[in-house]
């Protein structure tokens, strides 16, 4: 896979993209943005800054801190990108060179998915948009991870600038009564972690569906949080 890289017309006031769609009401509008007008990106001035190799498919929405210390290096815009290979990377906005890299573990092969649903590529890693929080320095994230022939989906807190855990990962595990009175077990074989993850009031939530909905009897939609200081999950 590849990032590409735009630029405007003229250098804005950098600016934080740290959630799916800009903001919590997820209607994709940046209220921000004064510099992208159809005259401008119709110049000749507007156009592909640098492409970057990465190692898997990208599904994930990259998010974008404006002014930000990587690695020890200078404050500079930095776009955050993570992949369907479990690699998360910090990237310099404005030369598509990569800051910081770091995998999380090896992704889930698409054979072994219920039916091997097609709806994606090979690998099925970080498959939902993260989000951030500036005002803790964190990113959060889940992987989704092949460990001894079997999935497991964890929760991490990272620091943007070393793109290292800040608190110990969580795996992901639940439970919950059906209506007709039986105990369901959080399944990460038959459950998918699609929709962006949302972080609200020192809660960080994540959606769960099903995978091309095969073994329809054994998906279910699940909603599940975390406390956001230390990845203790809710009940």
């Amino acid at each position: 896979a590849s990032l590409i890289l735009f630029a405007t017309l003229a250098a804005a006031k950098p600016v934080d993209i740290i959630t799916y769609h800009y903001d919590n009401y997820r209607n994709g509008w940046n209220q921000n943005e004064k510099k992208l007008t159809p005259k401008n990106v119709a110049s000749a001035k507007f156009g592909l800054v640098a492409s970057t190799l990465l190692d898997d498919q990208v599904d994930a929405q990259p998010l974008i801190l404006g002014n930000q210390s990587v690695n020890g290096q200078s404050a500079r815009e930095v776009v955050y990108i993570a992949t369907e290979g479990d690699t998360v990377y910090a990237i310099d906005a404005n030369t598509g060179d990569i800051l910081l890299q770091r995998n999380l573990g090896a992704p889930v092969p698409r054979e072994t998915l219920p039916g091997q649903c097609p709806n994606g590529g090979p690998n099925l890693g970080i498959n939902s948009t993260p989000t951030m929080d500036p005002a803790t320095h964190t990113i959060y994230l889940i992987a989704y991870t092949y460990e001894n022939q079997q999935p497991v989906y964890r929760v991490h807190a990272l620091d943007p600038s070393t793109l290292q855990d800040t608190v110990a990962p969580t795996v992901i595990k639940g439970s919950a009564k059906l209506s007709d009175g039986t105990k369901y077990k959080f399944d990460p074989h038959e459950s998918r972690q699609r929709p962006a993850l949302l972080l609200s009031k020192g809660t960080l939530y994540a959606g769960f569906g099903s995978f091309c909905d095969y073994d329809a009897n054994l998906s279910r939609g699940w909603l599940l949080g975390w406390n956001a200081s230390n990845l203790k999950e809710l009940h």
